[in-house]
């Protein structure tokens, strides 16, 4: 695992709110680069981590998340399938309005 004064600084805050704040929640990692913090936030009990990156660090995501058999709690999302998925519908609307 990745570590670093920040790094560290911020699991320990994760795991002071966990029981109030993650524990059985959903929790949303803007930002989340390697998905430290999202594994994190599953380790110590959220129902689901929502874990977006906009950049191809995504794939790098998805691999540690898989690595470490959280695919059932972390679902990795890129700016990449967030626009698409919104084409999608916008098209979808489109040909329901024109039908």
């Amino acid at each position: 695992m990745l570590r670093c004064r920040r790094t560290d600084a911020y699991i320990a805050a994760l795991t002071a709110a966990a029981e109030k704040h993650i524990r059985g929640k959903a929790v949303l990692d803007v930002g989340c680069g390697t998905g430290v913090l999202a594994l994190t936030c599953a380790r110590l009990g959220a129902r689901v981590v929502y874990a977006v990156e906009a950049s191809s660090m995504a794939t790098v995501a998805e691999q540690i998340v898989k690595d470490n058999q959280m695919e059932g709690v972390v679902k990795v999302i890129t700016y990449i399938e967030t626009a698409a998925a919104r084409s999608a519908q916008l098209a979808q609307s489109a040909s329901t309005r024109s039908a």
